[in-house]
């Protein structure tokens, strides 16, 4: 679940929203509530001004 909202991130980092929407569709209703579980938790680290990537990587 993690590798799908990294997907996420880059289609919308690309700027290719609609085709990362459509990926998540596609996923199970729980599978997609824990993938955007990752993307808050990824959105708060982002704007509290920390690399959650590079904290990840650190660990």
């Amino acid at each position: 679940m993690i590798t799908l909202a990294c997907d996420v991130v880059r289609m919308g980092m690309r700027g290719e929203p609609e085709r990362a929407w459509a990926q998540l569709e596609q996923q199970h209703p729980a599978r997609r509530a824990a993938v955007f579980s990752i993307l808050i938790s990824f959105l708060n680290y982002h704007f509290a001004g920390l690399d959650p990537l590079a904290l990840a990587a650190a660990e």
